[in-house]
């Protein structure tokens, strides 16, 4: 009996290979933080809301066609806007990326006439309009 037959051995499964999303990684996370525990879907087994009128396969498979690719970002925001941010997410049930997101979309959408009335209000926000 060699060294590499006391190494644990545990089973093989495709849990670990499953890709999540960011936001799936991101709600784990927050559960974790929590104290709750992870919740693991494997592929192939109905989910709590399958049965649920409405939730066609489909549906879903449609949805999982649509995900979006993430790439992880760094931006500086100061203190109060983190703390801004942290109250939202937690009062509206988000995540704060996903709130990044939504706010990023709407602002992109909004007329350049609206944006630069929004510009105007807050310019005593940005680190390079400081006197």
């Amino acid at each position: 009996m060699g060294l590499s037959d006391l190494k644990k051995k545990s089973p093989q499964t495709d849990v670990a290979n499953t890709p999540i999303t960011l936001d799936e990684f991101i709600n784990d996370a927050e559960l974790y933080a929590l104290g709750h525990s992870r919740q693991i879907v494997l592929p192939g087994t109905p989910r709590q809301n399958d049965n649920q009128p409405g939730s066609a396969t489909s549906e879903q498979e449609t949805n999982n066609d649509l995900k979006a690719v993430f790439k992880k970002a760094t931006y500086s925001m100061s203190l109060e806007c983190i703390d801004h941010l942290k109250l939202i997410a937690e009062n509206d049930g988000m995540n704060r990326s996903q709130l990044l997101r939504l706010f990023t979309h709407y602002f992109y959408q909004l007329p350049p006439e609206e944006r630069d009335l929004i510009y105007e209000r807050f310019s005593h926000l940005f680190d390079n309009n400081k006197k």
